[in-house]
């Protein structure tokens, strides 16, 4: 239920079984109901934005979001553009 719990090991396993793209949304540090999962995350994030570029994964295929859950716009909008993103292939 946090994103301090998600491993890099699942997101690149996403990209093995074959997932044209990964998101990860998670709460803004400030608003984080586990104290540090947010930050914890971050720096799986390091980890898994460079094994992924090893891998050939092109950085648009990976994305993480931050956003409160009160912001369905910013949701929508960011998920869109992302979804719209992969069918580009960019």
């Amino acid at each position: 239920t946090c994103t301090g719990r998600i491993g890099p090991n699942f997101i690149l396993k996403a990209f093995q079984h074959g997932a044209d793209g990964v998101m990860v949304m998670g709460c803004p540090e400030e608003d984080c109901h586990y104290s540090d999962g947010s930050r914890s995350y971050r720096e799986n994030e390091v980890v898994v934005t460079d094994l992924s570029a090893s891998m050939g994964i092109a950085p648009s295929r990976y994305r993480t979001l931050w956003t409160s859950p009160g912001d369905g716009k910013e949701f929508n909008s960011t998920v869109e553009k992302f979804v719209k993103g992969l069918g580009r292939g960019e």
